[in-house]
């Protein structure tokens, strides 16, 4: 999966999850800490994205990323068409598709990153 493709899907997850929780939750003191959480964790995956040697040169092109990267548009269209139907359903669906995406992929950077490997002591 090319970079461009998965800095993409990082962006689209992060605004589903930002635009769900403001239509989700209203104007709430937890809105804007959902907002926040979402944002910080969209920024990790964006900015791991665009500069992948600050977290150790993750491979973008392994199977959890391409399957990341294409199932994002999925659930971005999952929560386009079940708007349409059902409003209140949709803008959940926004919301933790969103924020489940992008807590995955900062999961898994920053997993990367502090990785270390264990050198045997014989």
């Amino acid at each position: 999966m090319s970079r461009t493709a998965l800095g993409a899907s990082a962006g689209l997850a992060t605004v589903m999850g930002i635009v769900g929780a403001v239509t989700s939750f209203g104007e709430r003191a937890f809105t804007i800490g959902t907002v926040l959480i979402v944002a910080a964790l969209g920024s990790v995956a964006i900015h791991a994205v665009v500069s992948p040697q600050s977290y150790r040169h993750p491979r973008f092109t392994g199977t959890f990323y391409r399957a990341w990267g294409a199932g994002v548009p999925v659930l971005a269209v999952a929560a386009l068409v079940t708007c349409a139907s059902s409003p209140d359903t949709g803008q959940q669906l926004a919301y933790w598709s969103g924020f489940a995406a992008v807590a995955l992929f900062a999961g898994a950077v920053v997993d990367h990153r502090t990785a270390r490997t264990t050198v045997s002591s014989r």
